[in-house]
């Protein structure tokens, strides 16, 4: 790092750089003026203003969980940390490190638990349960230790967010690189617990049907080879979480989709009849386990979070905590390890004989999974893939079978509405030479409705499909459950076409299933923003994927 007099505000700049951040995300404000100015005129960095600060925490998740490194995002300060609250939720609950920079009043004006200053707020103690790390810095000579403890700290063991708070004038104010106190990372020691493991063999060895649940914990630990290493020597089959749903193609004889409530029917019809659940990096929610919870099938638990152990909720046969590449190094270099051929081979059987989509969802008025295995069939690896709450989500999660190394990107634990927008943005802001597909519902897609003049701003290479079926059909669904059809939702939907008018972005519609293929061929032929509705059935229910096959 340039070892020269800067401010702070520049040093910070120089410091994500060599961090390898290259994509800031922001909404400027007086507040943390001086940081942004110095963000901006970074060479080498480029940098998106959201047109709201939970849009730009989300923007950034987008960024680490495609590049599994830390994301950056800028706020100003009181309403500006406020906002960017739900964003950092969201992070929190999926475990991506980012890095939130708040601007702060001026240090001499923090003397009040409530208010400080015009504008300012205590965000720090506000923010410090869903953050990994959160301080105010009020010393300038400290900001190298600060920063490189933030991402440390947001980077190890089970991800999630850090957040610096830092007051204008301690931004503004001159150091010497060569005077700032450093952070040393503790040296963690970790094992294998040679007991646990063996336990964790016997039982494998004694089952006659295993399955590997897999989830984000692959993916942060960078063991996809390692685990497709062990579904291969074992034959066990492999099923996904929901934040594991693109980390493997649907083409491999080794991976059955992905379980839980809004899974598919073949991870569901395996899962329940098997009996033992090896589970690797996942935190085995209720969206996946279910009615799970309560059976009493031999659970095998392998994470890095202590907490997963302490949970009343799950019957864990055998726990091992301990990083998931120690987990793989070890089991993988046991020669003769039990094979499940008969298992995986009728496994197998049932993934070809029930597609999620057939030929009887081909009709009008359009089905939002026939449209899904449309999308799938016609876009490769030059495709992110982004969908939110609702309808949206589910039959992506359901239907998107995803092949050739494509990407996806969700709200994997919230299932949050409007987040499909921002997470186009910073992808497409990371891979520009991407082409990134935005699939929403009529409904989500007013929670963060703003971020389409981002898009257009930007002139960005993203494809937003809105399904319009008459608004939301997947809390319809539940209100057909549980409240005899009793609606509380509104039932009047946007005039699509306005909207891309108004935000000066390509319109498009589909309004039969007959032309599907050669609409969505349109679209995807050219780079530019464009907003494509769909019109679906607004009676079409949810695929429930625990019904008999």
């Amino acid at each position: 790092m340039t070892q020269r007099v800067q401010t702070v505000a520049e040093y910070i700049a120089d410091f994500v750089y060599q961090e390898g951040v290259r994509n800031i995300f922001m909404l400027s404000g007086t507040g943390s003026v001086f940081l942004d100015d110095a963000l901006a005129k970074k060479k080498g960095l480029t940098y998106i203003c959201a047109r709201h600060e939970c849009s730009a925490i989300i923007m950034a998740e987008a960024v680490a969980k495609l590049k599994n490194n830390i994301g950056v995002a800028v706020v100003t300060t009181g309403p500006g940390g406020t906002n960017a609250m739900p964003g950092v939720i969201e992070s929190w609950v999926d475990s991506t490190p980012i890095l939130v920079i708040s601007g702060q009043v001026n240090t001499k004006e923090i003397i009040d638990d409530r208010t400080f200053g015009l504008q300012g707020f205590n965000i720090v103690d506000n923010i410090k349960k869903i953050t990994k790390y959160a301080t105010t810095i009020n010393d300038k000579n400290k900001i190298k230790y600060h920063l490189k403890r933030a991402i440390y700290e947001a980077k190890a063991g089970r991800p999630g967010p850090s957040w610096l708070d830092i007051p204008m004038d301690i931004q503004s104010q001159t150091i010497n690189p060569n005077d700032l106190e450093d952070f040393h990372p503790p040296e963690i020691k970790n094992h294998i617990d040679s007991a646990s493991l063996n336990n964790l063999l016997s039982l494998i060895e004694k089952a006659k049907k295993p399955i590997i649940v897999f989830g984000r914990g692959i993916k942060i630990s960078n063991t996809k080879s390692k685990l497709l290493k062990l579904l291969a020597d074992t034959s066990i089959p492999g099923i996904s979480a929901r934040m594991a749903n693109d980390l493997i193609s649907f083409e491999s004889p080794f991976y059955f989709g992905m379980g839980g409530i809004r899974g598919n029917r073949i991870s569901a019809k395996i899962i329940s009849e098997s009996d033992l659940i090896i589970a690797l990096g996942t935190s085995l929610g209720f969206s996946f386990m279910g009615d799970l919870i309560k059976s009493k099938i031999n659970l095998i638990v392998v994470n890095i979070d202590q907490k997963i152990f302490e949970r009343s909720d799950l019957n864990i046969t055998c726990g091992l905590k301990t990083e998931l590449n120690l987990f793989f190094d070890s089991i993988n270099k046991i020669e003769n390890k039990p094979q499940f051929k008969n298992w995986h081979e009728y496994c197998l059987r049932i993934k070809s004989n029930n597609p999620m989509v057939t030929e009887l969802e081909k009709k009008d008025p359009i089905n939002s999974y026939y449209f899904i295995e449309r999308i799938a069939a016609l876009t490769n690896s030059r495709n992110i893939i982004t969908n939110d709450a609702g309808s949206s989500n589910y039959i992506c999660s359901q239907a998107m079978r995803l092949m050739n190394g494509q990407r996806e990107l969700t709200s994997g634990s919230f299932y949050t509405m409007g987040l499909t927008l921002p997470l186009a943005i910073g992808a497409s802001a990371l891979e520009p030479d991407s082409q990134v597909i935005a699939i929403t519902g009529d409904g989500s897609i007013e929670l963060n409705i703003q971020e389409l003049q981002t898009i257009s701003i930007h002139n960005l290479n993203i494809k937003i499909f809105v399904i319009n079926n008459g608004g939301y059909a997947s809390i319809r669904d539940s209100q057909d459950a549980m409240c005899g059809s009793r609606y509380t939702d509104d039932s009047q939907v946007l005039d699509f076409s306005k909207v891309a008018d108004a935000f000066d972005i390509e319109y498009e519609i589909i309004k039969s299933v007959t032309n599907i293929d050669d609409g969505i061929k349109k679209v995807l032929s050219n780079d530019k923003p464009t907003l494509i509705e769909i019109l679906c059935d607004s009676n079409q229910h949810m695929i429930q994927p625990f019904q008999e096959i």
